[in-house]
């Protein structure tokens, strides 16, 4: 009888998902305590440090909490041209 090399799924394994900046899969491990995450380790800190970089030449302002649409499309925008 042939042996496939075929993976079967387990019920709790889940599909990897992709960073949103690179398209590269999110390590398991950070999925696990961040399971809404939507980047990589590396694209993470990236946009961090980016973000940082902005509020320190006064780009823009983080205030926190709820923000329309446009203006995170446009932080977003913004981002990722640079």
């Amino acid at each position: 009888m042939p042996t496939s090399k075929k993976k079967t799924s387990a019920p709790e394994e889940k599909i990897a998902r992709l960073c949103d900046e690179c398209g590269e899969p999110i390590a398991p491990a950070r999925l696990r305590v961040l399971p809404e995450t939507r980047y990589c380790i590396d694209c993470a800190e990236d946009l961090e440090e980016e973000q940082k970089s902005r509020q320190s030449r006064g780009d823009y302002e983080f205030h926190g909490g709820e923000h329309d649409e446009e203006s995170l499309v446009e932080t977003l925008r913004d981002l990722t041209e640079s």
